[in-house]
């Protein structure tokens, strides 16, 4: 999970932002860097490290990892569990709540104010903050037949 010191709360808002923030946390921008943050503000989804690796030619799936580890120290990227496969890499500050199918595997993202009042009552009654939007809920479509791919 990403610990973030005080400045880092603010989301880079754009590319540029992004490289002043590496720079300014004392990294280099490498021509891998460089290629990880085009696939990031390329997209608006998800991708595993792996899917990341696919995407820029001439890296090294260790340089991804690596590179994945320090953007998310640095708060340009954070990651979310969609179940029981890899982690997610998400550009930070774009998602909200993952929900995943336990049948059929779609995923949908709701906002995290939907949550909101939920959130707020285990910190009243239990004191607990929770942070949802680091571990996917799991469910099941509507659509998808009760029992279909779902294990116990």
């Amino acid at each position: 999970m990403t610990t973030r010191g005080s400045r880092l709360h603010e989301v880079p808002a754009d590319r540029a932002a992004a490289e002043r923030r590496l720079r300014e946390a004392g990294g280099r921008l490498t021509p891998a860097k460089r290629a990880v943050l085009d696939v990031f503000f390329g997209v608006d989804e998800g991708l595993t490290a792996e899917q990341v690796g696919a995407l820029v030619t001439g890296v090294d799936q260790a340089t991804v990892y690596r590179t994945l580890v320090q953007f998310e120290q640095a708060g340009i990227v954070e990651h979310v569990h969609l179940g029981h496969g890899p982690a997610t890499y998400r550009r930070a500050g774009l998602g909200g709540v993952p929900i995943v199918c336990q049948a059929c595997g779609r995923v949908v993202e709701i906002p995290a104010t939907e949550l909101a009042d939920l959130v707020e009552q285990i910190r009243e009654r239990h004191q607990m903050v929770v942070d949802a939007g680091h571990f996917a809920l799991t469910g099941r479509c509507t659509t998808c037949p009760a029992g279909h791919g779902v294990t116990t």
